[in-house]
């Protein structure tokens, strides 16, 4: 039981079904067979043959057509398989993404056909496809943000151009706290 709840195994029984050896690929059915059999799959087992389900019954249809003429079993096995295939239910979790996405397409179908969409003052997002912003947001915001940043950047000038005052003011003091003759102490003395 373990063995067919393994992924793993399921996939390497499916790539043996198309051995070419007729040997290999008649033994591969009968252990894919348990795998399909099995009434209570693994879920991940579920969903490999549920995506695969169309693939593998046309597969199964052509299988091996020389065997099935000659051994009645077989025959009947692949049309059990090929049955519990075509009947095998959508897995759940695939059935709620399904849903999920048809009801998030619908409801952007329905965003698209709301009148306010049609306006010329709404103004949609390039970034992200069909959103409309929330009806309070407007240019004041933008504004406000664009006065308060251009305030702080001249505070900012402001406070630079002190400090070059302060240091003009203090080069001058230094040169002329350097000597008799005013040369200063980058430049060499006559």
């Amino acid at each position: 039981i373990q063995y067919i709840g393994e992924k793993q195994n399921l996939r390497i029984a499916m790539i043996l079904l198309k051995n070419q050896s007729n040997a290999i690929s008649h033994e591969a059915f009968h252990i894919f067979k348990v795998f399909v059999a099995n009434p209570k799959k693994a879920r991940d087992i579920h969903i490999v043959l549920w995506k695969n389900k169309e693939k593998l019954v046309q597969f199964l249809e052509n299988f091996l057509p020389e065997k099935a003429k000659d051994d009645e079993a077989f025959a009947e096995e692949k049309k059990i398989v090929i049955s519990h295939l075509e009947k095998l239910a959508i897995p759940e979790e695939i059935r709620k993404q399904k849903a999920s996405k048809a009801r998030a397409k619908s409801q952007g179908y329905a965003l698209m056909q709301h009148p306010q969409h049609e306006s010329g003052g709404i103004h949609k997002s390039k970034s992200i496809p069909n959103v409309i912003p929330p009806p309070n947001a407007n240019d004041t915001d933008t504004q406000t943000e664009t006065s308060a940043a251009a305030n702080e950047a001249n505070n900012v000038d402001d406070a630079a151009a002190s400090n070059n005052d302060e240091n003009a003011n203090n080069d001058e003091n230094d040169n002329n706290n350097n000597g008799d003759n005013g040369t200063s102490a980058t430049q060499p003395s006559e």
